[in-house]
Parts: C-alpha cells; sequence; structure tokens
C-alpha cells in the first residue's frame, strides 16, 4: 500500500534539512514504525523555508515544498498582509504536483491547521485527516486566562511593527478556522482519539466517518518508569508548554504564587518550552507584576528528548495547566513515565486520565484547586503513588506500539475497501 502523509513537521527528515525538531515526536515515531512493514511504502511532504529536492531516508520518502513567501523576515512579515486564498490556491497546486508524483492508494492529513486539507476539492484519491488541535474551539479559548486588553496593553514595541500583535494572532486564528471549517465540512474520514475531537467532528464533519486510532510517544518514555517517593525534600513541579495565550502560563505564575505563601512549603516548578525571552513570559509578569524567582518558577526553554525525560523522571508532580487541549503528548508522556498528575479538565483530558484514579483533574484557570491538588499529592503519599501507578499502566496501554500501527493500517484498508 502506497501511503502519502501530509504533516506539519518534517519528522525523520528534521536533521537533513536542517531543522531542530522539538515538538511532534510522536508523528515521527509513528513513522518509525509504520516503516518497518513490509507492505507500507510511506511518502511525506511538508512545507519547508529552504529549497530540497525529494529525498529518501531508509524507506521514506519525502517531498518538501519549499514556502517562498516565509523564506525571510520582510516576506513573512509581508504576507500577513496577503489573501490567504491566494496563498493556499498556489500551494494547492504544488500539494496536487507531490500527489501526482507519488500516486498513493490513500492520502492521511495530519492535522487541520494547515491548507493541506483543501487538496480534497481536486483528487479523488481517499483522504484520511487526523484531528490534532481543531481551531474553532480552540479560538474561543485564547484569551480564557488572559484579557486580550492586558496582552495588547504589555505585548512588545517590536510585535506591533512585526504585525505580531494580540489582534493580529486573533484575527490569523480566525481566518485559520474559517479554512479548517471548509476542509472539515467536506470530509469523508477523519481519525482522533478523544471524546472531545470525536463529540467536535460531529458537528464540523457531520458526513464524515470516526475512527479512533491512538499516538505512538517518542521511544524513550517507554523505558523509564518513575521512582516513588515521600515528598520528604523540595518539591519538583514541572509543566512542559507553549507560548500560545491558552496553554495557561498566567495560571502556573497564580499557582505558584499561592503555593509560595505555604509556610515551609518548599518546591520549585520547572517550565518546559518557555524561556525568558517568550513574549507571554513579559505580558504575564506585567500584567500581575510577578517575579518568577521569588515563586520558584525556572523556565528552560525548549529541551531535547533526553533532557525532557531527565527532568521529568526526578520531578515530584506534572502539572497541565492549558485552558483547551486536545491530548496532550506531554500529559501522555508523563503518565507513561508514571508521575502524580494534575490537570485541567479541558477539551479532551478526560479521556486520557481519570479523576482520583490516574490523576486529579481541576477546573482550567482555577489556580486555587490547581495548588490544593498539587498539596493534596504532597500530604497523601498513598494517593499520589496509586495515582502514578495507574497512569503508567493505562498510558502502557493506550500507547502500544504494535496495537497503534496494526489500527492504523486497519484504517487505511478499510476505507480503501469503501472507497
Amino acid at each position: 500500500m502506497k501511503v502519502l502523509w501530509f504533516t506539519n513537521i518534517s519528522c525523520s527528515a528534521a536533521n537533513k534539512i536542517g531543522q531542530n525538531e522539538v515538538s511532534g515526536g510522536w508523528l515521527t515515531s509513528l513513522e518509525t514504525e509504520l516503516t518497518l512493514r513490509d507492505d507500507i511504502f510511506l511518502s511525506i511532504c511538508f512545507y519547508t523555508y529552504s529549497e530540497f529536492e525529494p529525498f529518501t531516508i531508509n524507506k521514506t520518502t519525502f517531498y518538501p515544498i519549499f514556502r517562498n513567501d516565509a523564506s525571510s523576515r520582510i516576506k513573512r512579515l509581508l504576507g500577513r498582509l496577503y489573501d490567504q486564498d491566494m496563498n493556499d490556491s498556489e500551494e494547492v497546486y504544488q500539494l496536487l504536483g507531490v500527489i501526482e508524483k507519488v500516486n498513493p492508494d490513500i492520502i492521511h492529513i495530519h492535522g487541520t491547521e494547515e491548507n493541506f486539507g483543501l487538496i480534497s476539492q481536486y483528487t479523488k484519491i481517499p483522504i484520511l485527516i487526523s484531528l490534532q488541535g481543531i481551531l474553532a474551539p480552540c479560538s474561543e479559548k485564547l484569551f480564557s486566562g488572559i484579557p486580550i486588553s492586558a496582552a495588547i496593553r504589555y505585548e512588545k514595541f517590536s510585535s506591533k511593527i512585526l504585525l505580531n500583535t494580540a489582534h493580529t494572532k486573533v484575527q490569523n486564528m480566525k481566518r485559520w478556522a474559517f479554512r479548517e471549517e471548509k476542509i472539515l465540512e467536506h470530509a469523508k474520514y477523519v481519525m482522533g482519539r478523544t471524546d472531545w475531537d470525536r463529540r467536535i467532528s460531529r458537528i464540523l464533519a457531520p458526513n464524515s466517518m470516526y475512527f479512533t486510532v491512538n499516538e505512538v510517544l517518542r521511544d524513550a518514555f517507554y523505558k523509564c518508569t518513575w521512582q516513588h517517593t515521600t515528598f520528604d525534600k523540595k518539591i519538583l513541579i514541572v509543566t512542559t508548554s507553549g507560548t500560545d495565550f491558552h496553554k495557561g502560563f498566567e495560571t502556573i505564575v497564580k499557582t505558584a504564587t499561592l503555593l509560595s505563601s505555604i509556610q515551609d512549603f518548599d518546591f520549585e516548578w520547572i517550565v518546559i518550552g518557555v524561556d525568558k525571552r517568550s513574549e507571554i513570559v513579559s505580558i504575564v509578569c506585567k500584567w500581575l507584576k510577578a517575579d518568577l524567582e521569588k515563586i520558584n518558577i525556572t523556565l528552560l526553554g525548549q529541551k531535547k528528548e533526553t533532557d525532557v525525560l531527565q527532568i521529568l523522571s526526578n520531578a515530584s508532580i506534572y502539572c497541565q495547566v492549558s485552558h483547551i487541549e486536545n491530548s496532550s503528548n506531554s500529559l501522555c508522556e508523563a503518565m507513561l513515565v508514571g508521575k502524580p498528575i494534575v490537570a485541567t479538565f479541558a477539551g479532551g483530558t478526560s479521556s486520557l486520565l481519570e479523576n482520583m484514579k490516574e490523576g486529579l483533574l481541576v477546573q482550567e484557570g482555577d489556580f486555587y484547586s490547581i495548588a490544593g491538588a498539587i498539596k493534596e499529592f504532597v500530604t497523601n503519599h498513598v494517593l499520589a503513588n496509586e495515582c502514578a501507578k495507574n497512569a503508567r499502566l493505562k498510558a502502557i496501554k493506550r500507547h502500544d506500539k504494535k496495537k497503534i500501527v496494526n489500527d492504523l493500517v486497519t484504517v487505511y484498508n478499510r476505507i480503501l475497501n469503501l472507497s
């Protein structure tokens, strides 16, 4: 079976094209496992900011598409003023060229954030769309934790010059969500993994057939198990996040401020994926008048897989604070390692873990409850260890590599039989 993927990342070709991929590792892991099968011939198409001819790594053939309008800072700036439909039309023409070269039996589009799904209007080859972060509901939570007035007031002057303001983010999200709705409206086959994306797909893609397939996580996380502790030393809380407003950085600051006011509560909150230069840090600290050092928050920025695993293994508690998620891979990795987990009851998180069984679920944005849940684990060692053990058992079963690949190929074959 010839399979063509359209992806937002370059997967295992990252080193080849000089990219430092620190996200999307689960997709690279799936690529690796899928290409072990003798009956699958995989090609992957993605956008790049440099020109490359198609190339092959191991069994996978890659088709980079040069995104000319984003190849320089000036072009990216001007691109924010361009008509999206015009750019999409030009790029879809290139995508169709890749389809003609590969002539796949099935096309698998990973995510609806990009314009890949627009190809459905021009090809009869069956298309499966994986649901990742769905823009329409995510846009409703964009400023759930930080008022847009505060974001605009404290954003950097350079952001205004470069048209990268909070207002621009809102407008872009609306444009992308509108395109996403057009893509899903005509989708025949969609794939997800949570109640959240399944329910939303019944609204945005009402005529589609929905399939459930879980994700292969990064290999190193399958091999490491948390060493249970009695929390008799400094409490290390870790969060892997991003710089988008809906990721809840302000919730971390508010929660840490509250925890730091508790007498004899010794903790450090480590945040991976956010560094001091991130604009979200500047906005939140000015808005809340917060000093991160005084409230024991350490920002580590982007980290490699091995570093993340080491930090996660040594931490006491993993905490997810997002205002909206589908299925956070960072949360799944924490479950796989076997951590006591505090997570916000947002999006598809409740499909990943059950409250009081594999972790503690709290209302998104409720920093009082988050602080209380953290303290509950610290004072109830039995609960913490039981949740950690259950989380690992659930994650091992959910992220079984062979089962996931078999499930995916089964979906491919079923779609081909229906087409």
